[in-house]
């Protein structure tokens, strides 16, 4: 089993001073030590300091968790001087925090050691940290409050020294396993900046009803996009000239967590002109990303391409779960229109416009007729959301909730190629699927609803 490197998370602050006739390693540093607490510890120096995503400070630690001999990774800063004369050594750290996004990216950290008083050693920490910062962060991240550990004293003996120090108590390896996106999409990353379809994976299913494993799908339809053909014969288009840009995947467990970070992530590519997917994980993804979209566009329409209504208000005591997700959009959107329906509940049912609902049994037949029926429903600017069970079993068979007598994929193809040529698709999402070792076939099609979807957008986009 593979892992990511450690990442240290939990930390507090120490520092002490210690005067001594005698020498300054052994002595000195060694009182400045104990009067930190932390004399019966080994430490571990860091060269460089960044404060990891995720580090918080807490309480000075009691002894049962430092035994003697424990091993503390630690920034450190240590200072000595003469009889006479005084030593300084000071940390400043503040957390980084993204600017659009919103989110914890760690943090700086910057250590002095000299002669300066203290009010000297912090206004020389406050350059040092302003220096790193507008070099190299400002455009994106904000930093939050300027936090300072100072010790500074003049020599009472022969050696003084002072040390303040960050220690870390604990850290986290994350398992290198298959909810990891570690591939873009077609295997082809521009910049944000330069790309016009951004991709954001999100590995969550702790909502599903039936079958998990909707976690895994990001990374199984990012890795079979990268066989697929850089082309659409319909459109004759090359799609990747419009550049692809794949975020870093989203992986919270808990479903408000969840849903912020894609909220987030999706206003970010709409507020600067891109076209986002966002591909699952469960069904319960959509809710964070059209909290995004509604706020730029507040009349859009949802294109619902599913088997199911997912109408119920709770299931399974959550109001999240891949069974409530059209529920919860209703709260915010009047105009669903929901395609390939084929499973409810008497509770759901009562509540659905069925005017706005089309049910596969009806649409094997006549689908041009079909078509302009259903994009007479929508409005102008539309939100695609795809449960991939929308299809039938016989061609897309890896799924969380599979259902008999779904639509083919001709129909899902041809019905977003026509919305795509006479409304506004401001993003889409494609979910559920379910990977299965034995029939990678599902991946592979997955990932070539995406391109398509892409290769509509930008082709017909006006």
């Amino acid at each position: 089993m593979k892992f990511n490197n450690r990442v240290p998370q939990d930390f507090f602050c120490a520092s002490g001073v210690g005067h001594s006739d005698v020498a300054i390693n052994a002595g000195s540093l060694q009182q400045a030590r104990q009067d930190a607490g932390i004399a019966d510890c080994n430490l571990l120096f860091y060269n460089s300091s960044f404060l990891p995503i995720g580090a918080k400070e807490v309480k000075f630690p009691s002894r049962e968790m430092l035994p003697y001999g424990s091993v503390l990774e630690s920034v450190i800063a240590s200072a000595h001087a003469r009889e006479g004369e005084r030593a300084t050594a000071a940390i400043v750290y503040a957390h980084l925090r993204h600017r659009e996004l919103g989110h914890d990216c760690g943090g700086i950290i910057c250590e002095y050691s000299g002669a300066l008083p203290e009010d000297g050693a912090k206004k020389e920490l406050e350059r040092m940290f302003l220096d790193i910062y507008e070099e190299s962060y400002q455009d994106q991240y904000e930093y939050e409050e300027m936090k300072f550990i100072v010790k500074s004293a003049l020599a009472e003996k022969r050696y003084v020294s002072v040390f303040v120090s960050i220690c870390f108590l604990s850290g986290s390896f994350q398992e290198q396993a298959l909810v990891d996106c570690d591939r873009p999409f077609l295997g082809m990353q521009s910049l944000f900046d330069e790309a016009k379809n951004i991709l954001i994976p999100v590995a969550f299913d702790s909502t599903s009803s039936w079958l998990k494993g909707s976690k895994f799908a990001p990374r199984a339809i990012l890795h079979a996009s990268t066989v697929l053909e850089d082309f659409n014969i319909e459109t004759g288009s090359v799609v990747s000239k419009h550049g692809f840009h794949t975020m870093t995947a989203i992986s919270k467990e808990e479903p408000e967590k969840m849903l912020d970070h894609v909220e987030r992530h999706v206003s970010r590519a709409i507020k600067h002109g891109k076209t986002p997917c966002v591909i699952g994980g469960n069904h319960s993804v959509t809710i964070g990303a059209f909290r995004a979209v509604h706020a730029e566009y507040p009349d859009v329409s949802i294109l619902h391409l599913d088997a199911h209504t997912d109408y119920r208000d709770m299931h399974q005591g959550s109001k999240y779960s891949h069974s409530c997700v059209m529920r919860r959009l209703s709260e915010k959107c009047e105009n669903i229109v929901s395609v390939g329906i084929r499973s409810t509940s008497l509770e759901e049912r009562s509540l659905l416009k069925m005017e706005k609902i089309f049910y596969a049994a009806d649409l094997m037949k006549d689908e041009e007729e079909w078509f302009d029926e259903i994009l007479h429903q929508l409005d102008p600017d539309v939100y695609i959301t795809c449960d991939l069970d929308v299809f039938d079993p016989k061609e897309m068979p890896a799924v969380s909730t599979p259902a008999p007598g779904g639509l083919s994929w001709s129909f899902i193809n041809g019905l977003i190629k026509k919305v795509a040529k006479h409304h506004n698709i401001v993003g889409f999402d494609v979910v559920e699927l379910c990977p299965n070792r034995y029939l990678r076939a599902a991946d592979f099609s997955a990932a070539q609803l995406i391109y398509n979807t892409f290769a509509y957008v930008n082709h017909y986009k006006k």
